[in-house]
């Protein structure tokens, strides 16, 4: 459960940061997007 949250915070932060910079903007996050900002996997999925 701890992963998750700390996975979960990365995702804040990067955001908090982007509203910071820029305060009238909205954030959009995809796929692609979320796969920059957590970085490569800790494991590769089994399947």
């Amino acid at each position: 459960m701890r992963s998750l949250e700390h996975e979960i915070g990365k995702v804040f932060r990067h955001v908090a940061v982007r509203v910071a910079e820029q305060p009238d903007t909205t954030v959009h996050i995809d796929a692609a997007g979320l796969a920059e900002i957590l970085g490569q996997p800790a494991l590769e999925p089994v399947g």
